[in-house]
């Protein structure tokens, strides 16, 4: 699959003088991409929504490696699943670049088997470079709902050109208790295609 950023470029050693031209590329596939295969993958994450507060519930992002080389695979993020166990609604965001802060520990979600690693602790730091998707879930004192949503997110979760974690190369689920705390879980469900 074409997933390797188009890249050129080139190192010198010493006080010599160079130069490059590089003047276009292209990477065509003759029969198009097969986005129907791929690895399915899931992680889940618990919190208590804060009363009117965006809490962190949940964060994926790209190991830096897979198998030994530099994790260049393709992330298709397929349904995001909430349930509210609390007594209050909650507003759920699927955001990028959303800073997080104290601790961060990211784990792998199948060490083996999965480019990827996920994160459930941690504050809110600051607001998101992009709310993606959005929604709400009713919850009262006596009645808790869950929702799932179909998502077509466009937007690469990907590292960056060197190889290293960047921030809207990480997707973050957050939660807002509305009226109350509300007690609520997530799951995301996706495809690593390799």
């Amino acid at each position: 699959t074409a997933n390797l950023p188009i890249r050129c470029g080139m190192t010198c050693t010493g006080t010599v003088t160079t130069t490059m031209r590089f003047i276009c590329s292209s990477v065509t596939s003759s029969g198009g991409q097969d986005e129907i295969g791929g690895f399915p993958f899931s992680a889940q994450g618990a919190v208590t929504a804060g009363n009117g507060a965006r809490t962190h519930i949940l964060s994926l992002r790209p190991n830096t490696t897979f198998n030994s080389i530099t994790n260049r695979m393709k992330f298709v993020l397929e349904s995001i699943d909430v349930l509210v166990t609390g007594a209050s609604p909650v507003l759920w965001e699927l955001c990028i670049g959303q800073a997080i802060s104290g601790t961060t520990t990211f784990t792998d979600v199948n060490a083996t088997y999965s480019g990827f690693e996920y994160n459930t602790a941690g504050t809110i730091s600051g607001s998101p470079a992009m709310v993606l998707h959005a929604g709400y879930v009713p919850a009262t004192a006596t009645a808790n709902a869950s929702a799932s949503y179909v998502t077509n997110n466009r937007i690469p979760i990907t590292l960056d050109v060197a190889g290293a974690v960047r921030a809207l190369g990480t997707l973050s689920v957050i939660v807002t208790g509305l009226g109350a705390a509300s007690a609520c879980q997530v799951t995301l469900n996706w495809k690593e295609i390799r």
